[in-house]
């Protein structure tokens, strides 16, 4: 019985590392095809790594923001990429490509509001002004949207699910910073490692024990086969006298070692009696 649980338990473990291989080649395929942006059925997805959105409800509501629009770091967020850019409007929470720092020549996707829209003479719209809802962002601290760079609006969320995804691709989680802006040598290591934290602890070292298992009981049938053979041999009287007499000594063991479990367990409920 125990035996079974254990193979049911390994089977279902591997079926979730083959569905999450399939969702990571999936997701994977498509970052290469769409230029680094994630698409299925005309929506995009991605895990929410910072906190420049994050807002309290009576802040939120100071402001007048709609509740619906509300992210926070750790958040999976939906976007419709079917809304076209024209279409924008202020209030609305959109993603893009842009650069965190200045001079940085890296591009991320960013997720912040519409606070503001820059028309030209003809009432053309020439960018978006955006800025994330978190109040201790300094004001002028805002991203232009220009078409060009424009990926989706917002149309739903998971709160909380993407620190599942950050746990698995980047090292985000870590915070190597203390409170007094002292920093944690070790944590920040760890922060700037190559291969995601996550990604090891969840499923290389699953597979890897998950092997090992899978060899000792490819071992194991291998020994069991060859006593097989071997009783079937002496069966058949073509062994040495050696080779029977290791079999039967083995044999005696194990009767011995059962004959004393044996003797245990009635001496226990002896006493459960008593």
């Amino acid at each position: 019985m125990g035996k079974k649980i254990l193979n049911i338990i390994g089977d279902v473990f591997l079926g979730i590392i083959v569905l999450m291989a399939i969702a990571g080649i999936i997701y994977g395929l498509s970052l290469r095809k769409n230029n680094g942006v994630p698409r299925l059925f005309g929506k995009s997805a991605f895990a929410v790594p910072t906190s420049s959105m994050d807002i309290s409800k009576k802040e939120a509501e100071e402001k007048g923001l709609n509740k619906k629009t509300l992210i926070h770091k750790g958040d999976i967020v939906f976007g419709d990429l079917e809304v076209a850019y024209e279409d924008l409007q202020v209030g609305d929470v959109i993603f893009f490509k842009g650069n965190l720092i200045q001079n940085d020549p890296n591009e991320y996707i960013i997720v912040h509001r519409i606070i503001d829209i820059a028309k030209d003479e003809n009432d053309k719209i020439q960018y978006y002004i955006t800025r994330g809802d978190n109040p201790q962002i300094p004001e002028d601290d805002v991203q232009v949207v220009r078409k060009d760079t424009y990926i989706a609006k917002l149309s739903g969320k998971l709160p909380g699910a993407g620190y599942i995804v950050l746990f698995l691709t980047s090292n985000s989680w870590i915070n190597y910073q203390a409170k007094d802006g002292t920093e944690n040598a070790f944590l920040k290591g760890l922060y700037n490692f190559k291969l995601p934290i996550g990604f090891g602890l969840l499923i290389i070292i699953p597979i890897f024990i998950y092997l090992i298992v899978m060899i000792v009981k490819l071992v194991s049938v291998i020994s069991n086969n060859k006593k097989v053979d071997a009783a079937n041999e002496i069966a058949q009287g073509v062994v040495s006298d050696d080779v029977k007499d290791a079999i039967i000594q083995e044999y005696m063991r194990k009767q011995e070692e059962l004959k004393k479990a044996q003797e245990i367990e009635n001496q226990e409920e002896t006493k459960k009696e008593e």
